[in-house]
């Protein structure tokens, strides 16, 4: 159970560490929109979290409410939120 909540915790980590570079690139490219190296990154970023993401839900469950996968249950209330760590 200890190893689960440390796997959570590092992959919870690694998004907010890409949410974060990717809000500063964001505002990077509202001042320079035409800079490729700096769009080439968003989507670099973007990438990753997209993966990041997407091994987070299929390990712990949604992030959100909105990864709501099933049109049977609803998964939302099923598991821990991401903000909420066992011990």
């Amino acid at each position: 159970m200890a190893e689960n909540n440390m796997a959570k915790r590092k992959l919870m980590q690694e998004i907010r560490q890409l949410d974060f570079a990717m809000i500063e690139t964001a505002l990077y490219l509202d001042g320079h929109p035409a800079c490729k190296k700096a769009l080439n990154y968003y989507n670099m970023l973007q990438s990753k979290r997209n993966e990041k993401r997407a091994q987070y839900e299929q390990s712990f469950g949604p992030m959100t409410m909105f990864s709501n996968k099933s049109e049977d249950t609803w998964h939302w209330v099923k598991t821990a939120w991401p903000w909420e760590l066992e011990d």
